[in-house]
């Protein structure tokens, strides 16, 4: 019986370092998934605000002033820098059709708990916002 509990002592310890990395894994994915998410939030918010502003102050403008409005609201919204974590910043295009304003945003979020970690690659963001005017 005593040579039982001394054959199984450090099998709970040898259990635990399989494990471990793949429980870490996961969580780090979870987390970036999370700041993915929240990081499109802020995207689709800035692109809602860009089209709103670019119905109010001229539509004919829209084209010149589209990026504008959507870095001033993403600096506006965004305390952990949505901006810096964009591969070369966001991207806009603006589509004007039958009296709507539709405004796409891209960025490629590089950002996260798993930066740098296993070739992460890049987590593509695209949201458009539609306004009439």
């Amino acid at each position: 019986m005593r040579d039982r509990r001394k054959a199984s002592r450090g099998a709970a310890a040898i259990e635990f370092v399989f494990i471990a990395p793949v429980l870490m894994l996961m969580v780090a994915c979870f987390l970036t998934l999370g700041l993915a998410g929240s990081a499109k939030f802020r995207l689709s918010d800035a692109a809602m605000v860009a089209a709103r502003r670019c119905v109010t102050n001229g539509v004919a403008t829209c084209n010149a002033n589209a990026l504008i409005y959507l870095n001033t609201r993403l600096k506006e919204v965004d305390n952990a820098g949505l901006a810096n974590t964009c591969a070369g910043g966001p991207t806009v295009t603006v589509t004007n059709a039958n009296s709507v304003l539709s405004i796409t945003a891209r960025c490629g979020f590089v950002g996260g708990v798993m930066q740098g970690m296993i070739g992460m690659p890049r987590i593509d963001l695209v949201t458009t916002a539609a306004m009439p005017f």
